[in-house]
């Protein structure tokens, strides 16, 4: 797969295959196999909100999914994420821009940054948005209800994707390798203390899991906090795939 969802009960992995096709998985270590989603086809991201999927189609417009797809906005995005009922998008240009989860084909996007950015995650507490620049630096604006904010610098590179999970930053690194920076410290990138041997290019959090897409396009997890009541960042181990090696694989069959 090469982009994935978990559901809001954190039962199921839901992911784009490489004939960009929709499947979903069990989120159980190790088991299973993947299960095509009827009428998914075609989309290049997802995510969920409030038990509903949502997509980005090959056109560029965002769809909802009830058994089919139904477009919701038009307008070109490349990445979504949705907090707090609003759907955040990185435009064509690499500008943000929002729009409310209940809007139709006639409204409109509001642009919330200027810059460039290729990537980005929402700090929905503090109402920050975090992004990825070009220079491969993560940088942070402020969501406001109206007006365009600016971009500052929070960290350096070198990540090209990122997660915020409790007040810090998960990053995959250009090298395939994950890091994590600590947003109340003054500190830098740490390399996790656990990274797969093979390499990871995308990640999603859930719920103190770390699922990962690694570079031969199965899925791992990995817990982020254990030994509680002292939790220690990043021992454990990563999952088998999932599903496992046994099971039925994802092949293109684009025309």
């Amino acid at each position: 797969v090469k982009k994935i969802a978990i559901t809001d009960n954190g039962k199921q992995l839901w992911g784009i295959g490489m004939n960009d096709n929709v499947y979903w998985t069990d989120t159980k270590i190790g088991v299973g196999t993947w299960n095509k989603v009827k009428n998914s086809c075609c989309v290049t991201d997802i995510c969920f909100y409030k038990n509903i999927l949502y997509g980005i189609g090959t056109n560029g417009h965002v769809w909802k999914y009830d058994g089919k797809w139904n477009m919701i906005t038009n307008g070109l995005v490349t990445y979504i994420t949705i907090v707090n009922d609003w759907i955040y998008g990185i435009g064509g240009k690499g500008q943000i821009y929002r729009i409310h989860v209940n809007a139709n084909t006639g409204m409109k996007w509001q642009q919330i940054t200027t810059g460039t950015v290729t990537n980005i995650t929402i700090d929905s507490e503090n109402k920050n948005i975090y992004g990825v620049g070009t220079d491969f630096a993560v940088y942070k604006a402020k969501i406001v209800d109206s007006g365009i904010s600016k971009w500052t610098k929070v960290t350096e590179g070198s990540v090209k994707q990122i997660q915020f999970y409790q007040n810090m930053l998960y990053g995959v690194n250009i090298d395939n390798t994950i890091y994590v920076h600590k947003l109340d410290e003054s500190s830098k990138w740490e390399k996790f203390d656990n990274n797969p041997t093979d390499g990871v290019i995308w990640i999603q959090i859930y719920d103190n899991y770390i699922y990962a897409i690694k570079t031969d396009n199965t899925v791992s997890k990995h817990q982020i906090f254990n030994e509680l009541p002292d939790p220690v960042l990043g021992l454990g181990k990563w999952s088998s795939p999932l599903p496992n090696f046994r099971s039925v694989f994802l092949k293109s069959n684009k025309k």
